[in-house]
């Protein structure tokens, strides 16, 4: 759905990024040969896998063909094995060479398009089977890629604690997250016909109300709606796990206030890329 561009809040998307980006570098600087090929918790990915999906994310917006891969159908870990696979014969050193090497590169980049007044939510584009965006929903989509994969599919994998993160990046990753849900979970919910609220404690977190427009479409603003006959509250740092469908969201403290089958429909329905 169309936003209006007061609905987006003032955040530090270019300074989140790179902090997460700095994270990600920082942790696997200290991986053994043998992590960098153990499982990650993206299926049939290695960890070297996962950081070979976020270098050659980066990388891939420079090469000549960036906007036809953004107009790809297919979505997530999908879209991008064909450049993982090319990138299974390479060492460990050259994985994380590519992922520093770009990860500045894009992040110029988007300090460029959000330096820019009337840019970042004007000029939408389309992201690869996720849907179209404001351009400067990118920043948020990566990222909230790279901090959802360093803490659920890489550092508890190799049972590590996972570096924290900040309420700057928590918030710019649940942006990105609840962008999507409109337009991700749409064919999956088009039985919503009432209000809900949702509520994310926490650093990053804040109240959002969820609305259905009455054509098959869900509405995501940054206010509780009026009317809303189901309230969930769960905590912010939790949500990038079971929203995606890495874990179930009954393993973790989320209170359904209202009505409890709507709500856990609705929960059981969400499944954020």
């Amino acid at each position: 759905m169309a936003r209006r561009e007061a609905d987006f809040k003032a955040l530090d998307r270019v300074g989140a990024l790179r902090a997460e980006q700095r994270a990600v570098s920082d942790f696997c600087h200290t991986l053994t040969l043998e992590e960098w090929s153990a499982p990650s918790g993206c299926s049939g990915w290695s960890i070297q896998d996962v950081i070979s999906h976020l270098g050659g994310t980066y990388h891939g917006f420079f090469r000549p063909m960036w906007m036809f891969d953004m107009l790809r159908s297919d979505a997530g870990e999908a879209a991008s094995e064909p450049d993982v696979s090319l990138r299974r014969s390479w060492a460990p050193s050259e994985v994380l060479a590519e992922f520093d090497s770009w990860r500045g590169r894009f992040s110029g980049l988007q300090r460029i398009v959000h330096s820019t007044p009337w840019l970042p939510f004007r000029l939408k584009v389309p992201l690869a089977g996720l849907g179209s965006y404001p351009i400067g929903l990118l920043t948020s989509a990566m990222v909230f890629d790279a901090h959802t994969h360093l803490r659920h599919d890489i550092a508890p994998l190799l049972n590590r604690t996972a570096p924290p993160t900040d309420p700057n990046r928590m918030a710019v990753t649940l942006e990105w997250m609840l962008a999507g849900l409109e337009q991700m979970c749409r064919d999956a919910m088009r039985w919503v016909d009432h209000d809900l609220t949702l509520v994310l404690k926490g650093p990053g977190g804040g109240a959002w109300g969820i609305s259905p427009t009455g054509n098959g479409y869900l509405e995501v603003r940054p206010r509780p709606p009026a009317n809303s006959v189901t309230t969930i509250t769960a905590v912010a740092e939790d949500f990038p796990v079971w929203s995606t469908q890495r874990r179930s969201w009954r393993d973790y403290d989320v209170a359904i206030d209202g009505d409890p089958e709507y709500g856990a429909r609705f929960l059981d329905a969400m499944n954020i890329i």
